[in-house]
């Protein structure tokens, strides 16, 4: 499915520019960042959960206001026991952290390289930890040889995260975008027949 192509990469952005703008600060809750630009932050936005019911949200690294770039962070699908377990079930602010330290100054996430085409971007990182490649509706999912429910909320994750506040700059290019991805992930979920996971391997990558 076009739309959902680039969820199975290992990483995808969304790079979304502004053309106008007519504010010169940053929007709640950013504004408490506004001085602090190119440093790395988390911020937990209430809803988002992952596989394992424990919260979540986005990291967040502020630069040009006219410049955004969404993060959607890549991995497997969690649908039998083998698959769940070298799959993340959760992610918080400690593991973006983390993940920031090993990995927040290479390449794309250089704010300082002149070579690196987003070193002047706002950067706007969603973690995965949902095991359904950023696609899932489902709180009670089930995964073979898994006795737990996976709550499969990828995609309710990110229109979540695309929903929290940010700068209205960027607003109405991130509802369009978070809108059609939601209702494109909700049909795909709601045509399976099953409530095992399954379905992902005939539905939802590429």
């Amino acid at each position: 499915m076009r739309k959902l192509n680039f969820i199975a990469l290992l990483f995808s952005i969304l790079f979304i520019t502004c053309k106008k703008d007519k504010k010169d600060e940053f929007d709640h809750p950013f504004v408490k960042y506004e001085n602090d630009l190119k440093q790395s932050h988390w911020e937990d936005v209430k809803g988002m959960i992952c596989r394992d019911s424990s919260p979540t949200g986005i990291g967040v690294r502020l630069a040009n206001k006219k410049k955004l770039a969404i993060y959607i962070n890549g991995g497997g699908a969690c649908f039998n026991a083998e698959t769940c377990n070298s799959n993340p079930a959760f992610f918080s602010g400690t593991d973006w952290e983390n993940l920031v330290e090993s990995f927040g100054t290479p390449g794309i996430f250089n704010p300082d390289d002149d070579r690196n085409p987003l070193k002047d971007f706002s950067l706007i990182f969603v973690p995965y930890c949902t095991g359904d490649v950023h696609s899932g509706t489902l709180l009670n999912g089930k995964a073979l040889d898994v006795n737990t429910p996976q709550r499969y909320v990828g995609a309710i994750n990110f229109k979540k995260a695309m929903d929290y506040n940010l700068d209205t700059t960027y607003q109405k290019q991130i509802n369009a975008f978070a809108d059609n991805f939601y209702k494109e992930s909700n049909r795909t979920f709601n045509e399976s027949k099953t409530d095992s996971a399954l379905w992902y391997i005939n539905k939802a990558i590429i």
